[in-house]
């Protein structure tokens, strides 16, 4: 009898692989696809898989649709799905499946809910237990301190000036496919209130712009170096409503209620962990109730050939900007935030971590 075969459909491709090899080494067949569309020109082509790990938050064609469009295939219409996500908007959007299995979640989470319906191991026997031990991985070790933030704000300004000229180039390498599914999950509606804090040299802003071109857009950032390259950008964007200036995080000079969306890239990761509270309370401040908060922050390595990154902070803060592992989301819980989710993405083995969120309605 052959191995079930097991079809994981993630965005995330450390996640996708370290899945596929989880479930390799408990011997399952694995077939990985990159998103929505893919698993579906798969499928319809295919022998009919045993069982189905789709993510949700996915973009083009998100987990929803994938299922809806699953049940238009008569081979496939019955295969068990495991939904695995960190999205809590399935209250609100349910999704037809047999387990929800939650980001982030261990090996054996993974192998247990798979085993319901497709076993090749018992969850008692000892090759689960070795799968666990070697993909620990897939979840973050729970209380993991965080590395203290070893460059104070002046010493921030003074090697962002310094990079300034250079950044694009950096952030192109090691920080784009982040900012790409920081603006998905944004979802920027013509003529709302955006505000973007730590706007570096304006690599979101211009998308915010092309976006919100009748909205109300608003950037700050510690350095002018910085600034001067976000406002060049934004110059050539044909949008008039802008607005870019020097501020700080901790005291933003916007009244409460002001903005429908608050983006910011990679400022926690140089912020004192003691900070973060201070920080998120303003931004919830000048949130509108209802209001989205999206951010992306260098995280914990959670693979071996992340950690080469901590190492270089270890060594020389300033050779990352300042930046170092950080995990926001429990700050961003007690802060008073709701529908936070959590997504991980790597490139050159930099992990950054994705989070969303929402300002409660007034009341709530």
């Amino acid at each position: 009898m052959g191995h079930p075969t097991v079809l994981v459909v993630d965005d995330d491709d450390d996640l996708r692989e370290t899945m596929c090899a989880v479930l390799d080494d408990a011997g399952y067949a694995t077939v990985a696809m990159p998103g929505g569309e893919s698993a579906i020109e798969y499928l319809g082509r295919a022998d009919p898989p045993d069982l189905i790990i789709l993510d949700l938050m996915m973009p083009g064609i998100d987990g929803w649709r994938v299922r809806e469009e699953l049940r238009k295939l008569p081979r496939v219409a019955d295969v068990p799905i495991v939904v695995a996500t960190a999205s809590r908007a399935l209250a609100r959007h349910p999704v037809d499946a047999a387990v929800i299995l939650w980001k982030p979640f261990s090996a054996r989470e993974l192998l247990d809910a798979v085993a319901r319906f497709s076993p090749t191991v018992s969850p008692a026997d000892p090759a689960l237990e070795s799968a666990e031990v070697s993909r620990r991985a897939l979840a973050p070790r729970p209380g993991e301190a965080i590395l203290e933030a070893r460059l104070d704000a002046a010493a921030v300004r003074r090697v962002y000036r310094a990079v300034a000229p250079v950044y694009d180039l950096w952030a192109r390498l090691t920080e784009s496919k982040a900012r790409r599914r920081c603006l998905e999950l944004a979802r920027i509606r013509d003529g709302e209130a955006v505000l973007e804090v730590a706007v570096g040299t304006g690599l979101a802003f211009a998308a915010i712009l092309a976006a919100n071109p009748h909205g109300r857009n608003e950037g700050i950032d510690l350095t002018e170096e910085m600034l001067a390259r976000a406002r060049e950008k934004a110059s050539r964007s044909g949008v008039a409503s802008y607005r870019l200036a020097v501020g700080d995080a901790r005291q933003l000079a916007y009244p409460d209620d002001s903005f429908d969306l608050l983006l910011t890239n990679y400022l926690f990761d140089l912020l004192p962990e003691e900070d973060f509270p201070a920080v998120l309370a303003e931004f919830r401040r000048v949130l509108r109730p209802g209001g989205r908060f999206v951010t992306a922050n260098m995280t914990r390595a959670e693979r071996w050939y992340q950690a080469a990154w901590e190492t270089l902070y270890r060594v020389n803060p300033a050779w990352l900007g300042g930046c170092r592992g950080i995990r926001l989301q429990p700050a961003l819980e007690s802060a008073g935030f709701a529908d936070v989710r959590r997504e991980t993405v790597s490139q050159l083995g930099f992990p950054t971590e994705i989070l969303y969120a929402v300002k409660p309605a007034a009341g709530v």
